[in-house]
């Protein structure tokens, strides 16, 4: 999967964490991307994992969730969901990740497949930080 996995796990009153080394150096390699040995260790050795929606796509994610859970990894959040309400929707089809940049019924129904993949937690990045549009985002979130 394209995904990095980035995990947390308490240890005492501070929060451990591991990240895959081009998150470190702030590069991005093919290599780093794919290697295997990530989300095993998220699932086994910390609380969760967490997957980047900025490089990974909806088909990535799945592979990684699938990968997770067979390694019997719980816990799962999808960060760098980009969201901007106000784009027209276009399919995600050929994307290089996985965004809320649509209408907010599709928006609404983007995140309903991320929980069906089995992520509990999806964190979002939005450049307009206004009161209405922070509502609206809010208001993606199921009743």
């Amino acid at each position: 999967a394209g995904s990095h996995a980035i995990v947390t796990r308490p240890v005492g009153a501070e929060t451990r964490i591991s990240t895959s080394p081009s998150v470190h150096r702030g590069k991005r390699s093919r290599s780093q991307t794919k290697a295997p040995q990530w989300i095993p260790r998220a699932a086994q050795e910390y609380d969760g994992w967490i997957a980047s929606a900025h490089f990974t796509d909806l088909a990535g994610m799945s592979e990684g969730m699938k990968r997770f859970r067979e390694a019997g990894g719980t816990r799962a959040i999808v960060a760098n969901v980009r969201v901007d309400l106000g784009k027209p929707t276009t399919s995600l089809e050929g994307e290089r990740g996985f965004h809320l940049q649509c209408a907010p019924d599709e928006a609404r129904a983007r995140l309903g497949r991320l929980a069906d993949l089995g992520f509990e937690h999806a964190v979002l990045v939005a450049d307009d930080a206004s009161e209405a549009n922070l509502a609206a985002i809010r208001a993606l979130r199921p009743a």
